[in-house]
């Protein structure tokens, strides 16, 4: 059996019915000490939401980073043991980085004759 809304809240509004009813020394304090409760408590004010929502927000864009560098990673992962295993993939390396040509390569150069 679910509790209802005016079972739930019952308690709380004895209270503010109190608290308004009788204004006196002792409700006066009470109604002090809730509305410092529920400020401190970051459920009304503007601190704990937003910063809630902020932290939330910010931990969706650094998942999202985490998924992609580890797509890099593995990527990479891919390419080294290419690179140690493979040796026409080693070869073609090779002749990217050091500029080297094979014995079946055709060079071919395209720099203007005054910038050389």
């Amino acid at each position: 059996m679910r509790p209802t809304a005016l079972v739930v809240f019952a308690p709380v509004t004895r209270l503010l019915g109190a608290l308004i009813q009788a204004p006196g020394p002792t409700q006066l304090w009470l109604a002090i000490f809730a509305i410092w409760t529920i400020s401190l408590s970051g459920l009304v004010g503007m601190p704990g939401v937003f910063q809630s929502l902020r932290l939330k927000s910010l931990l969706n864009s650094k998942e999202t980073q985490i998924n992609q560098i580890q797509g890099d990673v593995k990527r990479l992962q891919q390419e080294v043991l290419g690179l140690e295993k493979n040796k026409v993939i080693q070869k073609r390396e090779i002749r990217r980085v050091l500029g080297y040509a094979a014995q079946d390569e055709l060079i071919f150069d395209f720099t203007p004759q005054g910038l050389e």
